[in-house]
């Protein structure tokens, strides 16, 4: 998919089969490599995956964005998650995670 659509996928050992399946059918939605905006969040104690996912809940442009288990969330990679959440919120997040670094 990341090839021949240009989607903007995490690696292949942590995508899994159902959430590439919810891409295809169109419960969840796909962003292309080519619109991702990309962040460097450091490794702070209140900047881990869990703070991310927690301040995204609010934005349901998100929440259409990772894969409805959170479980299966979590395997993601760090600045993937990160990479998604600015592309889909912008300055918002950028200002939060701004705020947590000060």
């Amino acid at each position: 998919m990341a090839h021949e659509v240009g989607a903007y996928l995490c690696s292949y050992d942590t995508v899994t089969v159902w959430h590439l399946r919810d891409i295809m059918a169109g419960k969840r939605k796909l962003v292309k490599g080519t619109d991702v905006k990309h962040i460097d969040v450091p490794y702070y104690e209140h900047l881990r995956i869990e703070d991310m996912l927690r301040f995204a809940k609010q934005y349901p442009d998100v929440q259409q964005d990772l894969p409805e288990m959170e479980k299966e969330t979590l395997k993601m990679s760090r600045a993937y998650i990160a990479n998604i959440i600015n592309t889909l919120v912008g300055k918002d997040f950028q200002n939060w995670v701004k705020n947590r670094v000060d």
